[in-house]
């Protein structure tokens, strides 16, 4: 059993352990026509593997890039308020654990116990380790790292990093052994720390852990304190321990570069050394050699820890030391997925792939109530008269528009995905759940032309409802994906331009729309009452008493607040609560403070720097996904039904270094099995016959194509061919047609029972119904009393057994 996880904020109180405040968000869901989602990720090992799990940011942040049919999941313990928790029995999340622990199976079941959920949800191909600070952190009492440790005992400090890295692989070798062999593992890094607590808060917080941690990591805590740049330099030379787990050897491994992260965003303003701003740092590298972002002689800014209150007082002092808080944390897993976890999701097939932008000159949204027209950002929803009156003032529909002629000529598309990023919405009709969004697409263009007009909104397609879209796009930069199903993929151009029309179906008197950006990068635009109302002020602080109301609620009043902050281009500015205290009458005193970050556009970012893609990235794209088929020497390929079997058909003009044909079979065009396999004649200069009979055909629809192989194991594919059976009676002949007076036919029946016949004329009335018994096996049947039947063609319908036969026959 796993546990799904929800987003949690945290504040803690330090004593013997920290103590955390819960506070739970549900998932937002998913439109109507496609629901579900899967684990794919677990999250494993100490603190920061516990704290991102109960924060449920990878989840979070799997929806803003527009992948929330995966999920991310793990077992922790959850310290809450009033409360100090401890492992449970299936916890592989947990606070304080070390790799060391993990490896002593003997006495300690985080291992089995994530191996357990890996088992229990085969669909998690990637675990999220974070594993062997506590080791390091443990310190000289706890038999971890310390300043100068091989004066004491030589060669002690490499012994120590050599079996932290020992115990990690442990950890997943055994998974590869006892789980699934192809589980990917991300070694998730940590940041640089700050323990100059007592530098800005009372002395009794740096006393619960700080200051001595900070003893315990100095070989002479009198005479030799640790200093925060000695104590990154160790975390630098631990985090080296995780970048050479990465090797062209082992493509399991991953490593989430985190050193300086918040630096890069947040940069430092604490006083006690210069200050930067957010962005003047680099950022860490994602890529091997995984150089270190931020400035490394600078601890990370007090403000980006978890919070910490004061005798158990409800509060949130930023004095603990290592964990981030939770935007911290954010921040840590969109990195993530910049880096490592998108490109995997995004390509999940082995066929190639080819990625196209939405022309900005050529998309646009119009509105088919108003017959309007703006090619500036896309409009999903509608716009209703003032309250009640049943009907609407705006039908907004996007019109995006790829050039997907450099699509191969023989390129049979396999799978299709549209993102498009959004950048405003007015009571988004995704979170309401309540309306179904549509996708039409057009080989060409939807109007006369390539330009927007208005009849591209209500102009036929050649698909309608090929779309189904993945997402409630909560918030703004969040991506909503639209999977093109297989009803669409014969419409792409590849001589030209394809588009897609996006919308809501229904409308009413009510407003529920969306806005995304287009492919210039631009923005739809809100109106100024609706922008006004959802960018309320920001101020540089606040302060606000709460006063107890005595049924569990409080009063907010404001008592302070400093000048308003004004938006500036390329940050987020973030309010956090800073202080808390009780007053002489028992009400609270909290203190925010507005922190300025540099914004992360979520996978805008990742598509600008990754690809190069036009507008910053927010241009709306498409990943097409293709095989090459078979050439022109395969000269013909056709199925057609025998009885209830299918036959296939082939021919070639030409032959040169051939293997055979493996005959490949579907019922939904994406998930392909192997049913037989047709030896070639060779090399050959003359046309060549082939054919393949598949026994057992599915109920529906059946899909077929070739895999023609070389005798160099190169292979290519020809195009789909389709039939659809109905359960049909294995009926092998009928005879004589055309018939005089007697029609008889041979059939294999599974079961001796009864039958029904009908002859039903071309107008569809039934001339002729009898009711035969039949034997098992194979037998031949004769129907008498066709002697009145006036001349003319008929369908034969044999009905019985749970199968249908319906064949044409004719009266002479």
């Amino acid at each position: 059993m796993y546990k799904q996880m929800h987003k949690h904020y945290f504040f803690s109180t330090i004593t013997l352990a920290l103590m955390i405040i819960c506070s739970a968000q549900g998932f937002a869901q998913l439109p109507a026509n496609c629901g579900g989602s899967t684990p794919r990720i677990a999250i494993a090992g100490d603190s920061w593997a516990q704290y991102m799990a109960d924060d449920d940011s990878h989840n979070t942040m799997l929806r803003m890039y527009g992948h929330p049919d995966k999920t991310a999941v793990a077992e922790t313990y959850e310290i809450c308020i009033g409360c100090i928790g401890s492992p449970g029995p299936n916890d592989y999340a947990v606070s304080g654990s070390e790799a060391r622990q993990w490896a002593d199976e003997a006495n300690y079941d985080y291992l089995q116990n994530l191996i357990d959920d890996l088992n229990a949800n085969p669909t998690i191909d990637w675990v999220v380790l974070s594993i062997g600070g506590n080791d390091i952190l443990a310190g000289k009492s706890g038999g971890g790292w310390y300043k100068d440790m091989d004066l004491d005992v030589p060669g002690s400090e490499a012994a120590l990093f050599a079996v932290v890295q020992a115990n990690t692989e442990y950890i997943m070798d055994q998974v590869w052994l006892r789980a699934r062999p192809n589980i990917n593992f991300m070694i998730s890094g940590y940041d640089f720390p700050n323990f100059n607590v007592s530098n800005s808060f009372p002395l009794y917080l740096c006393d619960q852990y700080a200051c001595p941690k900070r003893e315990d990591l100095s070989r002479d805590p009198i005479n030799d304190l640790i200093t925060d740049e000695e104590i990154s330099a160790m975390m630098e030379t631990v985090e080296g321990i995780r970048k050479g787990m990465v090797n062209p050897t082992e493509p399991r491994i991953f490593y989430d570069n985190g050193m300086g992260l918040m630096h890069y965003h947040y940069g430092y303003d604490d006083g006690l050394y210069p200050n930067f701003f957010p962005g003047t740092t680099s950022e860490p590298q994602g890529e091997v050699p995984f150089a270190s972002g931020g400035d490394a002689g600078t601890p990370t800014d007090r403000g980006n820890f978890r919070g910490v209150g004061l005798f158990g007082l409800f509060g949130s002092f930023d004095a603990d030391p290592i964990h981030l808080d939770f935007e911290g944390y954010e921040f840590k897993i969109k990195n993530q997925m910049d880096h490592i976890l998108f490109e995997d999701f995004r390509k999940n097939t082995t066929d190639q792939m080819a990625t196209f932008w939405s022309d900005g000159a050529q998309d646009g949204y119009v509105d088919i109530e108003t017959n309007t027209i703006n090619g500036n950002g896309l409009k999903m929803g509608d716009e209703g008269i003032f309250c009640c009156f049943g009907g609407s003032d705006n039908n907004y529909r996007s019109i995006l528009s790829f050039n997907t002629s450099s699509l191969p000529d023989n390129a049979q598309v396999t799978g299709a995905s549209i993102y498009m990023i959004r950048s405003g919405a007015d009571d988004n009709p995704f979170e309401r759940n309540d309306k179904t969004p549509v996708l039409d697409i057009k080989k060409g263009h939807f109007g006369s032309s390539a330009s927007l007009e208005v009849a591209d909104g209500t102009a036929s397609a050649n698909g309608t409802d090929v779309g189904c879209f993945k997402g409630a796009v909560e918030g703004d930069n969040f991506a909503l994906r639209i999977d093109v199903e297989p009803s669409g993929f014969a419409y792409f151009n590849k001589t030209g331009v394809t588009q897609f029309r996006a919308y809501i179906q229904e409308e009413d008197w009510s407003n529920e729309y969306i806005n995304f950006y287009d492919g210039g990068g631009i923005a739809a635009a809100l109106p100024p009452d609706v922008y006004a109302e959802q960018n309320p002020p920001q101020y540089a602080y606040r302060t606000i008493k709460k006063v107890d109301n005595g049924d569990g609620t409080f009063t907010e009043i404001e008592l302070d607040k400093g000048p308003v902050v004004e938006p500036r281009e390329g940050y987020v500015l973030q309010e956090k609560l800073k202080d808390a205290r009780e007053d002489d009458d028992g009400n609270i005193i909290e203190q925010y403070f507005l922190y300025p970050a540099l914004e992360h556009p979520g996978l805008a970012k990742h598509m600008s720097e990754a690809f190069g893609a036009p507008a910053d990235g927010f241009a709306p794209f498409i990943d097409i996904s293709f095989i090459i088929v078979l050439p022109v020497e395969l000269v013909d390929f056709s199925v057609e039904k025998r009885a209830n079997t299918a036959l296939l058909t082939w021919k070639t003009a030409a032959e040169l270094n051939s293997a055979g044909f493996f005959i490949e079979h579907s019922t939904n065009q994406k998930d392909w099995q192997e049913v037989g396999f047709v030896a070639s004649e060779g090399d050959s200069e003359v046309t060549n016959y082939y054919d393949f009979t598949h026994e057992k055909p599915a109920n529906g629809d059946n899909y077929y194509r070739l895999k023609m192989v070389d005798n160099d194991a190169t292979s290519e594919y020809s195009e789909i061919r389709h039939l659809h059976f109905r359960n049909e009676a294995a009926v092998v002949n009928i005879f004589p047609n055309p018939f005089k007076e007697i029609l008889s036919f041979e059939a294999d029946f599974a079961e001796a029972g009864y039958v029904d016949i009908q002859v039903v004329d071309v107008l569809g009335k039934v001339v002729y119904a009898q009711q035969i018994e039949v034997n098992k096996g194979t037998q031949t049947y004769t129907l008498n009393g066709l002697t009145e039947l006036a001349k003319g063609n008929y369908l034969l319908q044999i009905v019985g057994q749970g199968q249908v036969f319906v064949g044409k026959v004719a009266k002479r």
